[in-house]
C-alpha cells in the first residue's frame, strides 16, 4: 500500500521536467516524431499521405510527398505496356489531405491514364487512318478514423469514370465515343498487433453504375449519320469481395499479403471482373 501510494509523487517531478521547455532546437523532436508516424501509414486506401520529402516505391506505383500534405505519383507497370499496344501508357495521380492532422482523416485523390490505342487499332488491320484513345479517370474521397493506437479504420468512395474514342478519315468519315462510370466502397480495417505486424480486412463492392453510352457520327459526302446509343451495363450479381490479410510495417521496408473471395478489381485501372473466386493481395514497398 504504501509503495502504490508513493509511486504518483515518484512520477510527478519527472512530468515536471519533461513539460519543461528545452533548448530551441529541442523543438525539432516532436515534428521529426510525426514524420515517423506519418511515414508508418498505409497511404493506399486511407487518407493518409507521405510526410513531406519522403519516397515511396513498390511493385506497382512510385509516389513523393511534396508537403506532408500533398503525395504525388505515377503507376509503374503501364509505362512499360508498349510491347502490346505500342506506345507507354501514362498515369500520374495526386492526393491531398487535410491539415489538421488529427485522430481523422480527410483526403481527395485524383487519377489519370491515358492509353493511346491508334498504333494497336492500326495493328489490327483497320487501316492508317484511324486513331483511337482511351482516358480512365478514377476520383477518390477517403475517410480514416484512428481510434487507438493500435486500431484504424477508413472507408473511400470511388468514381470511375471510362471514355474511349475512336475515328477514321476516309471516304467515309466515321468518329464514336463511348463512355461509362461506376461508383465503389472500399474499406480498410488495420489492427496492430506489435509495432511492426498487423492484421487487416479489406472489402469493396460496386455501389452503382451508369448505362454504356455510345455516340457515333458517320459522314459520306452530302449524307451524315448521327446516332446516340444507350447500352445497360449490368453485372447480373452483386459486385463485391472481402480479403483478410496481414502487413509488415518497417522504417523503410513494408509488405502486404492476403486472400479473400468475390470479384476481383484490376489493379490500377479499379474495374471489377464480373467472375467471382480467389481474390489474392500482394503488395511492397520500399519507403525512404
Amino acid at each position: 500500500m504504501v509503495c502504490l501510494c508513493a509511486a504518483p509523487s515518484l512520477l510527478q517531478p519527472r512530468l515536471a521536467r519533461a513539460e519543461e521547455p528545452g533548448p530551441a532546437g529541442s523543438q525539432e523532436a516532436p515534428k521529426t516524431q510525426k514524420g515517423k508516424q506519418l511515414s508508418r501509414r498505409r497511404f493506399e486506401d486511407t487518407a493518409y499521405t507521405l510526410s513531406g520529402g519522403e519516397f515511396s516505391l513498390g511493385l506497382y506505383d512510385l509516389a513523393i510527398g511534396i508537403i506532408d500534405e500533398v503525395t504525388v505519383g505515377t503507376y509503374i507497370a503501364p509505362w512499360f505496356t508498349f510491347p502490346f499496344v505500342d506506345t507507354p501508357v501514362p498515369t500520374a495521380f495526386v492526393k491531398v489531405r487535410d491539415w489538421f492532422h488529427g485522430p481523422v482523416a480527410l483526403s481527395l485523390r485524383a487519377t489519370g491514364i491515358y492509353i493511346s490505342a491508334t498504333a494497336l487499332a492500326q495493328g489490327l488491320g483497320q487501316g492508317d487512318d484511324v486513331t483511337a484513345a482511351v482516358w480512365i479517370l478514377p476520383l477518390e474521397a477517403a475517410v480514416s478514423l484512428e481510434a487507438d493506437s493500435r486500431l484504424t479504420q477508413s472507408f473511400s468512395l470511388t468514381w470511375l469514370i471510362t471514355q474511349a474514342d475512336t475515328s477514321r478519315s476516309s471516304s467515309t468519315s466515321v468518329a464514336g465515343a463511348v463512355t461509362g462510370s461506376q461508383l465503389s466502397l472500399s474499406s480498410l480495417s488495420e489492427y496492430k498487433l506489435t509495432d511492426w505486424f498487423s492484421v487487416t480486412l479489406q472489402a469493396r463492392i460496386l455501389l452503382a453504375q451508369s448505362n454504356v453510352r455510345a455516340r457515333v457520327q458517320a459522314e459520306q459526302g452530302s449524307t451524315a449519320i448521327d446516332a446516340d446509343i444507350g447500352l445497360e451495363a449490368d453485372y447480373g450479381h452483386v459486385v463485391a469481395c472481402v480479403i483478410p490479410g496481414i502487413a509488415l510495417r518497417g522504417r523503410h521496408l513494408n509488405f502486404e499479403l492476403g486472400l479473400g473471395y468475390g470479384s476481383w478489381w484490376l489493379p490500377i485501372v479499379g474495374l471489377p471482373l464480373p467472375r467471382t473466386g480467389p481474390v489474392p493481395v500482394l503488395n511492397f514497398y520500399v519507403r525512404f
